[in-house]
């Protein structure tokens, strides 16, 4: 049966097989042992989700997700197509200025349409497959993907890192260019927060929307990310508008797909815009409550005290009462 399978497709392809349909809306693409869904997710962006063959791509509520909902962000009214890699050379995405494909070897490409610049490509087809704890938890997955390198590619963000003694191996000062850097947990860990989102200078934002632990790096044979456990691949990628010269900083558009595409922040109470008054650290209630009632005896405004970290039965109300005073 398989092989009969194997020969139908290289006979189609040997035939003629389809093209690649493109859509600027939404796909579903049947690759082998896996589904992945590619969607237009803002004005220069795409989203593209892969399960398990037969799976059910998930969303929030469902999942953890540090998108948009879809009713909250303006998406294509175009229905979701389907297609089988088994008829077709494979599929695509537009969306503005980026173009979304599997190929017929089942891998990602994102290519800025405007020069045809390939921004971002897979290594090889990534790796989904079911997670083995004790006892057995169906359903999870873990998800490798690796990405191709490029030569003089430098990678930005991707959080806040410190150096540490022990750690002989990270820049001492730490460096902005997050390319050559050793692997960096997913997890928070000693005061070091990696945020699951690059900017890249060849003109793509990419965020990894998956709240699991793992790694990621950026070396010289590629960009490999590592999800310990998660229900599905979910990624975000985004370009510019244009092409190189950008009219408009191409750092300031990347910044602006990926507050549009995850939320804007709300704007801060007024109140906040005073002092902050933060110290490491009070070691009981007392010395916090002389602190505030010195500041009301010297009419000095505070906006806000900061406990860093210990804390007690109800200092709060203690504070607005001397406020109140």
């Amino acid at each position: 049966m398989l092989c009969a399978l194997l020969f139908a497709a290289a006979f189609a392809r040997a035939a003629g097989a389809s093209p690649a349909p493109s859509t600027s809306g939404c796909v579903v693409v049947h690759a082998g042992a896996q589904d992945v869904k590619i969607e237009a997710y803002g004005a220069d962006a795409v989203r593209v989700r892969a399960v398990l063959a037969g799976g059910t791509f998930k969303d929030a509520p469902d999942v953890i997700s540090a998108l948009v909902p879809p009713n909250e962000r303006a998406l294509s009214a175009a229905g979701c197509g389907a297609v089988d890699l088994m008829a077709v050379d494979g599929a695509e995405v537009t969306s503005g200025n980026i173009k979304a494909a599997v190929g017929s070897d089942g891998k990602l490409t994102f290519t800025r349409i405007s020069d045809g610049k390939i921004l971002l490509a897979e290594k090889s087809v990534r790796v989904l497959v079911p997670t083995t704890t004790t006892p057995a938890v169906p359903g999870f997955l873990s998800l490798d993907m690796v990405f191709e390198a490029v030569e003089g590619e430098r990678i930005y963000g991707l959080g806040q890192h410190a150096a540490f003694s022990w750690d002989k191996d990270f820049p001492v000062n730490g460096q902005l260019d997050q390319k050559g850097v050793p692997s960096m947990l997913l997890e928070p860990h000693d005061g070091d927060v990696t945020i699951p989102v690059a900017h890249s200078s060849l003109g793509y934002a990419f965020l990894s929307n998956l709240p699991s632990t793992g790694s990621v790096v950026y070396n010289a044979t590629g960009s490999h990310w590592r999800h310990d456990t998660v229900l599905q691949m979910d990624i975000w990628v985004a370009t510019t508008s244009d092409s190189p010269p950008h009219a408009v900083s191409p750092w300031q558009q990347l910044q602006s797909a990926y507050a549009d595409a995850t939320g804007h922040a709300p704007v801060w109470p007024e109140w906040t815009t005073g002092f902050w008054q933060c110290k490491l650290r009070y070691a009981n209630q007392t010395q916090i409550m002389r602190v505030a009632e010195e500041y009301v005896r010297r009419n000095i405004p505070l906006s806000l005290i900061i406990i860093d970290f210990f804390s007690w039965n109800d200092p709060v109300t203690k504070v607005n009462t001397i406020g109140d005073e």
